[in-house]
């Protein structure tokens, strides 16, 4: 036989393994991936005598899903309620002061627990319930900052009573505002989850551990069926409405 001849088969009995073990190695691969990845650092380190370690994989950082994402109340849960159990909706706030030497509405005012923001597009009275609702709130609140440097951080109620006309004036700078609001009829407040009455500046991590106190306290009178909440994303606020 020719020496060319005997060197071709050669080759082809070279690449006819060759493609054999190539076959077999991607097959043990997709059967057994973890398996294969150990022997082949196993040869590895055999080969270079040094220790292969596979680089970590880089993992973002993801907001963690906590009490504060399991309140998201709609409309449709609490309005009927609210309509029935609140006050007659009000034109202007011309039309408060006799609802309120009625006794049906009372006064929302700055206490040792809470304050309450400057409002804008509403006004601080709601029916008494509604004010107990946030007196208790607020001492649930206190009480779950005792033995830390943040006790004393009183919460911020930004919005409570509204009438059609600071609906109107509302919409006009904010579309997500509906206009048949529970906040019509006294049985709803907003609390800030952002901004907090201290005797320093919350920083940001401070800031949001009370969000997370904040969040408990609401999640624990939401599930003894005393209120509905609603976690607003946008506005920086839970929504709240008297039960």
């Amino acid at each position: 036989m020719y020496p060319e001849k005997r060197s071709k088969r050669r080759w082809k009995r070279f690449a006819v393994v060759l493609t054999v073990n190539w076959a077999a190695a991607l097959t043990v691969f997709f059967v057994n991936p973890d398996w294969t990845k150990k022997q082949l650092n196993q040869c590895y380190n055999w080969a270079t005598d040094t220790k292969f370690q596979l680089k970590k994989k880089f993992r973002p950082c993801v907001e963690t899903k906590t009490y504060a994402w399991r309140m998201f109340d709609s409309v449709n849960d609490y309005w009927m309620h609210s309509y029935a159990n609140g006050i007659g909706e009000l034109k202007s706030g011309w039309d408060i002061q006799p609802v309120l030497d009625s006794g049906k509405l009372v006064a929302i005012e700055p206490t040792e627990c809470y304050n309450v923001d400057t409002m804008r597009y509403s006004f601080p009275f709601a029916i008494p319930k509604t004010k107990a609702l946030i007196d208790t709130l607020a001492v649930r609140f206190q009480a779950k900052l005792v033995n830390t440097d943040l006790y004393g951080a009183k919460l911020v109620v930004t919005s409570v009573l509204r009438t059609h006309a600071s609906v109107a004036r509302l919409r006009r700078h904010n579309r997500n505002a509906i206009r048949r609001s529970a906040h019509l009829h006294g049985t709803t407040f907003d609390l800030s989850y952002a901004n907090y009455d201290f005797k320093r500046p919350v920083s940001p991590a401070e800031a949001e551990y009370l969000k997370e106190v904040l969040a408990i306290t609401l999640y624990e009178l939401r599930a003894e069926r005393k209120c509905w909440v609603t976690y607003e994303l946008y506005q920086a606020c839970f929504h709240v409405v008297t039960r």
